[in-house]
């Protein structure tokens, strides 16, 4: 996309942090670019992991700004212009990369609470859930490298580089 846009002289800002962040990340975070650039160019090798986990419909864009309350507590999912079919810990992923600075609770707990959450639904998820979840993680690491690597290598890019260290011998 960034690429793109600066072969027809855009002067839209995200395209141009894009194309600053991702060289960005390589310096600031050497290891999680080794995991993570070649995947960016060429993500085959994980969907074709993700899609051995079980999928579902996703919505696609869980960002706070997404997100409402009904009266009688439950969450509401608000602007559905990417919905699909994926794996369930990709909506998670999105949520903890995109509100990261935001999140009511710790990652971890937003983790467990979501996992959590399916289990009382009947969902089990022994078997496929730690897979799964690593490989979203890395796959929105893959989506958003370039604007962790914007904030310099900070608890926030090393939480998201560990992840990517451990999904990557799930490719």
């Amino acid at each position: 996309m960034a690429a793109a846009e600066a072969e027809i002289a855009s002067e839209h800002l995200v395209p141009q942090l894009v194309a600053q962040g991702w060289p960005l990340l390589e310096e600031v975070a050497p290891v999680a670019a080794r995991v993570v650039v070649p995947l960016v160019n060429d993500p085959g090798r994980l969907v074709d992991a993700l899609t051995r986990t079980p999928q579902t419909f996703v919505h696609g864009n869980w960002k706070l700004d997404n997100l409402g309350t009904d009266a009688r507590g439950r969450t509401v999912l608000l602007d559905w212009e990417l919905p699909g079919r994926g794996a369930a810990a990709s909506d998670l992923a999105w949520y903890l990369a995109i509100n990261c600075r935001r999140l009511p609770t710790s990652k971890e707990d937003a983790i467990t609470g979501y996992r959590d959450a399916l289990e009382r639904h009947g969902v089990d998820t022994g078997g496929w859930w730690e897979r799964q979840l690593a490989l979203c993680l890395l796959g929105a690491l893959v989506q958003f490298g370039w604007e962790k690597a914007l904030g310099g290598y900070d608890d926030e890019l090393a939480w998201w580089e560990e992840w990517a260290v451990r999904a990557q011998p799930l490719l």
